[in-house]
């Protein structure tokens, strides 16, 4: 008997709670390793710990790979994946954390949009209701625990939704393109794609000065966590759910992921008001609706 059970919707209910704090968390990550590195420099040192990880693996997913696998395993790993990570690092450089979050938690609806134009996936009323719920609580919340103006520049801003596009593509290509490869095999695939990419560009990089800057090791120990946890074991489980789920549920953890910066925040003394927790249920409310059958 498997404990996890994914066919059961309390288990994709907890599954989705489990990327989210993994991911929520990986937002102090690249702001504690951007304070050393470069942009270009956490995205491909991530991409490299992953791959490092992943490596003992790779001969048996290949094996599994077929000739009409390779178009969306490529555009997955480098566009999706990669092209997303550097994208993050590059524009979390520039924004807030707080927009960061806002312009992320347009996936769902991206998800959503994509799948219909281009996966024929049917427009039910309850869905766009569930994400527009979700995206307005998403929202809110990100709004009441802003301490800061949204005053940035608009070209980072549209990087972001530009990310989050790329990334929402990738959850349709591994739910309807990559259904008969498992969600491990996809993520090691990608990782030994973007893996040889990622040394290159991270050690041709200026290394010394990152070297030179205070808590180097600490905050080069904050990148490699955040490839172990938010790429690899992160990546794993979404793409796992996704197969026993829609994309459009499994892209919904955006929504979720300013609940855990917020709850953040209150470990490190902030406090938490009650139009945080109005829209913290308004969330909840949005992504019940969308799993909702």
């Amino acid at each position: 008997m498997r404990i996890v059970d994914l066919n059961k919707k309390y288990w994709q209910y907890l599954t989705l709670v489990f990327l989210s704090v993994i991911w929520g968390t990986s937002f102090i990550l690249i702001k504690r390793g951007l304070e050393t590195y470069t942009g270009l420099q956490v995205a491909s040192l991530r991409m490299v710990s992953a791959f490092i990880v992943v490596t003992p693996f790779i001969a048996k997913a290949f094996k599994k790979l077929k000739k009409e696998h390779l178009p969306f395993v490529l555009f997955i790993s480098i566009v999706g994946n990669g092209g997303t990570a550097f994208l993050f690092a590059f524009a979390q450089k520039h924004l807030e954390s707080s927009v960061a979050g806002m312009l992320n938690a347009t996936t769902p609806i991206l998800t959503y949009v994509i799948g219909v134009v281009f996966y024929r996936v049917l427009i039910k009323s309850h869905k766009v209701l569930g994400l527009s719920i979700g995206l307005v609580g998403a929202f809110l919340l990100l709004y009441f625990n802003s301490t800061k103006g949204v005053d940035n520049n608009v070209i980072y801003m549209f990087l972001l939704i530009l990310a989050s596009a790329f990334y929402s593509t990738n959850v349709n290509m591994v739910k309807f393109n990559l259904k008969d490869l498992d969600g491990t095999t996809i993520s090691i695939l990608t990782f030994a794609i973007l893996g040889p990419i990622a040394t290159i560009l991270f050690f041709t990089s200026d290394l010394q000065t990152a070297y030179s800057l205070p808590n180097f090791w600490e905050n080069t120990m904050y990148i490699v966590i955040l490839g172990l946890l938010s790429s690899v074991l992160a990546t794993v489980v979404f793409n796992i759910l996704i197969k026993y789920t829609s994309a459009i549920f499994a892209s919904t953890v955006t929504y979720l992921i300013p609940i855990v910066a917020v709850l953040w925040g209150f470990v490190d003394g902030e406090e938490i008001s009650i139009f945080e927790v109005l829209s913290v249920l308004i969330i909840i409310a949005g992504i019940y609706l969308v799993n909702k059958e």
